[in-house]
């Protein structure tokens, strides 16, 4: 008996024949696909491909408009903004700071602390007004000032100012243009580390108001030269500065009965400035000056003297920057010693050319 059935030969040939046609008919199939997925991924690069490098021919051609750009506002021009295409939002031109055009800049020119560069000029015309006492002892002043004032080469700076007095006592009233003054500082250092800028200034008074006995007066009645140092250190955005001077007098005026010889002053001051926005400041400070006592010669050959003074002032600013050039400063004083008024405003609008 046999163990296994067998297959004719013709049936084994016949289903491996089979078999064979059927794996021949896949593979010819599936080739074709394989061929047609090769070039579309292909082409879907190259697409990228253009795509990118058109992109970067855009934003070569930004980078070359920006920096004509740049160059136009640096010459004074208007800059011209190219964007990539219409629906791209333009490149916002930057803002170039120009100097001296804050606020708190404008504020410490306006101390003397900080002097103008070489070749600008300073106009500012003023109005101040000051009380003191009451009922018998009311004393009333207001000034209205010219002032100008020229940067000059090596740290040197000009000023000159005359003033148009009006005095309105409970004795009388007079008016008339008042002392001129003029004066010269010095820049010493620039502002380091830990050491402040320092100014000196220098100046002189000169006796051309009147200064009557008989009304009140509108000047000293006469002449004296004034030094001071001047200190600013900045600590952004606060600004703290201080300064002493003396002043002393040139002459000894003549009087009804004799002469007088007017007592030298010394002072100081002391203060700080905020820079509350690019265009506002604010600042506070004290100031006191120690006047000695004159001495009075009679033609008689006596002398005797009168009674030092003690002058002390709080004083409270702000200063608004209305243009590049143009800046207004308001300032009120309360007087914080006997001697002192007792109340006093300040306007100035300082034009810079």
């Amino acid at each position: 008996m046999n163990s296994g059935r067998r297959f004719p030969p013709a049936i084994l040939f016949l289903v491996l024949g089979l078999a064979s046609a059927v794996a021949l008919a896949n593979e010819a199939g599936q080739a074709p696909a394989t061929q047609a997925e090769a070039p579309d991924e292909v082409d879907l690069l190259r697409r990228q491909l253009a795509a990118q490098k058109t992109l970067n021919t855009q934003l070569q051609e930004r980078v070359k408009a920006l920096e004509k750009a740049l160059a136009r506002a640096g010459s004074g021009e208007a800059p011209v903004v190219i964007a990539l295409d219409k629906k791209a939002p333009p490149p916002v031109p930057p803002k170039l700071k120009s100097r001296g055009t804050t606020a708190i800049e404008q504020a410490l020119v306006s101390k003397g602390l900080v002097l103008l560069p070489p070749g600008m000029i300073r106009v500012t015309p003023s109005m101040n007004w000051s009380h003191s006492g009451g009922g018998q002892d009311a004393q009333d002043s207001y000034l209205l000032g010219l002032g100008v004032e020229a940067g000059l080469p090596f740290g040197l700076a000009a000023s000159a100012r005359v003033p148009w007095v009006w005095r309105d006592f409970a004795s009388g009233n007079n008016e008339g243009v008042g002392d001129l003054n003029l004066a010269l500082s010095k820049r010493l250092n620039n502002q380091g580390k830990h050491l402040p800028s320092f100014v000196a200034r220098f100046g002189y008074k000169h006796d051309n108001g009147d200064a009557s006995v008989t009304r009140p007066p509108i000047g000293t009645g006469f002449r004296s030269w004034e030094a001071s140092l001047s200190a600013v250190k900045q600590f952004d955005p606060v600004v703290l500065f201080g300064g002493v001077s003396w002043s002393s007098s040139l002459d000894e005026p003549g009087i009804p009965g004799g002469r007088v010889e007017p007592g030298d002053a010394r002072g100081f001051d002391l203060g700080l400035s905020l820079a509350a926005t690019p265009e506002i400041s604010v600042d506070t400070g004290v100031s006191l000056a120690f006047i000695e006592a004159p001495r009075f010669r009679a033609i008689t050959g006596d002398s005797f003297e009168g009674d030092s003074l003690t002058v002390g002032n709080f004083n409270l600013g702000t200063g608004i920057l209305l243009s590049r050039r143009l800046f207004l400063s308001l300032n009120l004083s309360a007087g914080i010693t006997e001697d002192a008024g007792d109340l006093g405003f300040s306007l100035a609008l300082p034009y810079q050319f």
